[in-house]
């Protein structure tokens, strides 16, 4: 069985943005070039929204002012207000609060980034809160050795 969502939620300390699921955002999604790139039916999402060529978003929350980037795969993930998802990111059951960045080609899975959490690319992370900035590897910046 699931823990209760509040608990999942409380890394983010407040701050989730509201999703109206009945009406579509005034402003149009702006997308990638060329290229389809679609939200599910299944999906809300907030205001000035920026999803690149080729992304996919399934099951999923995007809050306002949120940019996605190319090649992006997101499956039962809840986005708030300002996140920026780099190219050729997947996630899935995923939280990411208000400011979250995830670099190019991370991977993460069952995993809660706290607000102004920096994932760096090519990360790999599974079943985890991050609430500092992670690196390639999963290890908190910082805490053993710098480069």
């Amino acid at each position: 069985s699931h823990p209760s969502g509040q608990a999942n939620l409380d890394i983010c300390k407040g701050g989730a943005a509201t999703f109206d699921k009945a009406a579509e955002p005034t402003e149009p999604l702006r997308e990638g070039n060329f290229a389809a790139s679609n939200i599910d039916q299944q999906s809300a999402r907030g205001g000035s929204v920026e999803l690149g060529p080729r992304s996919q978003v399934k099951k999923s929350a995007v809050g306002p002012h949120c940019r996605l980037g190319a090649g992006v795969r997101l499956t039962n993930c809840v986005l708030m207000e300002g996140v920026v998802v780099h190219d050729k990111v997947h996630m899935s059951n995923c939280i990411l609060c208000r400011g979250a960045e995830v670099h190019e080609g991370a991977t993460l899975k069952d995993v809660q980034v706290g607000s102004n959490v920096s994932v760096e690319a090519g990360a790999n992370v599974k079943s985890e809160a991050l609430t500092a900035e992670v690196d390639a590897e999963g290890s908190v910046v910082g805490s053993a050795e710098e480069d």
